[in-house]
């Protein structure tokens, strides 16, 4: 998979890229590109666009788009939650400690270790967290069980960014 990591503001063109040596598809040819090699790029399905401050909550590659747009926000009130199956699965774990600080939660499903939660995103991890706008992006049913959280916690339909669901 592989998500514009751009936003409109930037001068450069950048894509978050996850290889898979196990699969012969795109991603992986695109690991064989050298300097000077050209590619076609047509115009990006779904935008996001930061609104203003709020929760940040993604999972898997579903951070790429959120990153995306909160590395030019001001994120002194924002919050991030970011799940995934292994620490290894992370992407921009540097990138957004470094912009969240310890506003961020890391959560992995299928591996406990030090300083990281362990388990799926829950309701608890969103007490104190869902006065402003919910960025969300991650699968359809990842989005829909987010929603269904956040609503039973009194966050209104408009409140919610997101692509999918």
């Amino acid at each position: 998979p592989y998500s514009l990591l751009s936003v409109p503001e930037d001068k450069n063109l950048e894509f978050a890229i996850k290889i898979y040596d196990e699969r012969d598809g795109f991603t992986k040819r695109l690991d064989h590109f050298k300097v000077g090699d050209s590619l076609s790029v047509s115009d990006s399905k779904g935008k996001m666009n930061y609104k203003g401050e709020g929760l940040f909550i993604c999972a898997g590659s579903g951070v790429v788009p959120l990153y995306a747009i909160s590395k030019n926000a001001d994120n002194s009130n924002n919050f991030f939650i970011y799940s995934n199956k292994t620490k290894e699965d992370i992407i921009f774990e540097k990138e957004l400690k470094k912009l969240f600080g310890d506003k961020l939660i890391l959560t992995l499903t299928q591996e406990k270790r030090n300083s990281y939660s362990h388990g799926r995103i829950n309701a608890e991890m969103f007490k104190g967290k869902t006065d402003g706008f919910v960025y969300l992006c991650g699968s359809i049913i990842f989005i829909r069980e987010m929603k269904n959280i956040l609503r039973g916690l009194g966050v209104k339909e408009e409140m919610f960014v997101s692509e999918l669901g």
